[in-house]
């Protein structure tokens, strides 16, 4: 079996300092020698949202990143979403849209092939996204 990539090897890989996820979250000081494949379900996507937040990149794009992580890490995860789309540009994808509400300046909603400009909740509920 080949050997699996350590997370102080990914964070090497993406030139992302591994001491900032430690910071972030504290529970990660012992856990730079890990897999992914070692860690708790959302440890893992704290682990690889931090990667792709703070890797040199103009763009990100994150896929559901509130889904299986606690709602103390979902704070600190929109705290840094926050602070980061100061220096580029972040597409997020989420079904969790109260806490994407909290984090965007525009949020478009797709459905059956078309676009729709959100603005408030009201918005969603005109749209049939969510029921009051």
């Amino acid at each position: 079996m080949p050997n699996r990539m350590t997370l102080d090897e990914a964070f090497s890989l993406y030139g992302v300092d591994y001491d900032g996820l430690v910071t972030f979250d504290t529970k990660f000081h012992t856990y730079q020698h890990k897999t992914f494949k070692e860690l708790s379900g959302g440890e893992a996507r704290i682990a690889e949202m931090y990667i792709i937040l703070m890797a040199d990149a103009e763009f990100c794009i994150l896929d559901e990143p509130f889904s299986n992580i606690s709602p103390n890490c979902v704070e600190k995860m929109k705290a840094l979403i926050q602070e980061q789309k100061k220096s580029k540009g972040i597409i997020v994808s989420d079904h969790l849209y109260e806490d994407i509400l909290d984090v965007t300046d525009d949020i478009f909603l797709l459905r059956d092939g078309y676009t729709f400009p959100i603005k408030s909740r009201e918005d969603l509920i005109q749209n049939g996204y969510i029921l009051r």
